[in-house]
């Protein structure tokens, strides 16, 4: 009895669904939102959303964006040096120009380090000076003289050092002699000259050159310098 009971609920359930399925078909329209009221901002779902173009990428930068320069274009300027004389300065400038490179000479003068000159201030007579340098050979001091210049006349000149550990080691046996000797750093005007150049496109100084030129000289180095606005 029971499973005829079980029997017909399942026989209805099944109708109940047939009929559920022949008025709503699989197949018909869902039903649309109402359009979305002004001023009111529009949900976008994920997959609904267009991918936003790279920063740098074509795409970001249109189809007129300027290509830009490869670095073989990009001009470089130098300057080599410093050369102690001319000729040498412009043998280096002939060779530059006949490897195509635009380049020139260029003097500059500067104040030259000479070394540490120790000396005694200048008396006020020369009598005075020479009793002094009496009183420095007596007591075994060698290597000075009377200054005759102008602007030192009558100082002891007691030696030019080009370190200081020399001078200061003449100053501390001076010193510890009874005398006040001074120090004082030499310069000399001395003019140098540069070699300035420019690399642009194929005209480049080759390496291998540039490594003669410095290993031919240790005094010449070369440094970076701004190109000049043409």
């Amino acid at each position: 009895m029971l499973m005829r009971i079980l029997l017909i609920v399942l026989l209805l359930l099944n109708a109940a669904y047939l009929g559920w399925r022949l008025w709503h078909p699989a197949g018909a329209p869902a039903h649309r939102l109402p359009p979305p009221q002004p001023g009111v901002t529009q949900l976008v779902l994920l997959q609904e959303r267009q991918p936003e173009p790279v920063p740098g990428s074509a795409a970001a930068q249109g189809e007129g964006a300027v290509e830009a320069k490869s670095p073989s274009t990009v001009a470089a300027c130098y300057s080599l040096g410093p050369f102690r004389n001319r000729k040498e300065a412009q043998q280096v400038l002939g060779q530059l120009r006949e490897a195509g490179l635009s380049a020139r000479l260029r003097d500059l003068e500067e104040q030259a380090f000479v070394g540490y000159w120790v000396y005694l201030p200048p008396r006020k007579s020369r009598a005075e000076a020479r009793r002094v340098a009496r009183d420095l050979a007596r007591r075994g001091i060698k290597d000075f003289y009377i200054v005759n210049e102008a602007e030192n006349r009558n100082a002891i000149s007691l030696g030019l050092f080009r370190d200081q550990f020399h001078a200061n080691r003449r100053l501390a046996k001076l010193r510890a002699m009874g005398y006040q000797p001074r120090k004082r750093v030499r310069r000399r005007a001395r003019t140098n000259w540069w070699v300035d150049y420019r690399e642009e496109g194929d005209a480049r100084l080759p390496q291998e050159a540039l490594q003669a030129l410095l290993a031919g000289n240790r005094r010449l180095t070369r440094v970076d310098r701004s190109c000049p606005a043409d």
